[in-house]
């Protein structure tokens, strides 16, 4: 069964003057419906665009997503060494939420905990696997180090 990846509506970079983009949160923290999905990672679509202008403008921006995670996360790590866990909490939050709105690591940290056939995320796997697929130079320098280094053994 081949599913249908369905680009949603066109979304905007930044909304109520928020650092990172629209809010990706729910009530419960957890990324469920596919309104959050869209909301936070829409713009992912773009990657498998034909028109090659457009791809590299969405290389660009998960770039910028993904420096906006690594800000986040070395925030974290350093109010968590220098003021403790409870000031670390709220560090925590803002690494969170740059992580909804970066691949691979939406994917990574909002996994359904039962079926993935009705899961709101899952269209953004299949988009992630067939950016891959049609375009893996581009997928790949926007890998980490371990998706571009290349190993030779000799034997």
């Amino acid at each position: 069964m081949v599913a249908e990846i369905v680009k949603p509506g066109a979304q905007e970079d930044q909304a109520e003057g928020e650092v990172g983009g629209p809010s990706c949160y729910s009530d419960n923290g957890i990324m469920e419906s596919a309104e959050e999905w869209d909301r936070c990672l829409g713009w992912t679509f773009e990657l498998i665009s034909e028109d090659p202008v457009r791809r590299e403008q969405a290389r660009d921006r998960l770039r910028a997503t993904q420096d906006r995670r690594s800000e986040a996360l070395y925030a974290f790590n350093e109010v968590w060494r220098e003021e403790g866990l409870s000031a670390a909490d709220q560090a925590g939050g803002r690494y969170i939420a740059e992580r909804r709105r970066t691949l691979p690591d939406a994917l990574w940290e909002f996994t359904p905990a039962a079926s993935y056939a009705g899961w709101a995320g899952l269209r953004y796997v299949l988009l992630y696997l067939e950016w891959e697929a049609q375009y893996p130079d581009e997928w790949m320098a926007s890998a980490k180090s371990w998706g571009r280094n290349t190993v030779s053994c000799t034997i």
